[in-house]
C-alpha cells in the first residue's frame, strides 16, 4: 500500500525561516521548479552543491545516497527526518574530515 501522507517537513514552514538548503549533486533541472515557486513564495531555500560552503546551524534537505555520506563524513548532523532515501538534517558541527587521509 502506498504511503500518501507527505512527509512533516514539507508542512513545517519553520525551517524556511531559519534557511534550508538542497544539497544536490549534479543536474537539478527536474527540482528547479519547485525551487523556483518556493522562492517566489518567499521562502528562505537556497540550492548547493558539494563545493558549497555548508555552515555549522545550516538545515540540509538530501535526496541522494552519496550526498549523505558527504555530509556524514564531514559533519555532525542531527537527523531532523528521514523518509526512505529523503532526509532533512541540521549540521551541529564539523567532523576532523581530511581530504588527504
Amino acid at each position: 500500500m502506498w504511503n500518501t501522507k507527505p512527509p512533516l517537513f514539507l508542512l513545517k514552514d519553520k525551517h524556511f525561516y531559519i534557511g534550508l538548503s538542497i544539497l544536490y549533486d549534479g543536474c537539478f533541472t527536474h527540482g528547479k521548479f519547485y525551487l523556483d515557486t518556493l522562492l517566489k513564495q518567499g521562502k528562505n531555500i537556497a540550492l548547493k552543491s558539494p563545493d558549497n560552503d555548508i555552515k555549522t546551524g545550516e538545515v540540509i534537505l538530501i535526496s541522494q545516497p552519496e550526498m549523505r555520506a558527504f555530509l556524514e563524513e564531514r559533519y555532525e548532523l542531527k537527523i531532523l527526518e528521514e523518509l526512505h532515501i529523503t532526509g532533512l538534517y541540521q549540521v551541529v558541527g564539523e567532523t576532523n574530515f581530511d581530504i588527504r587521509d
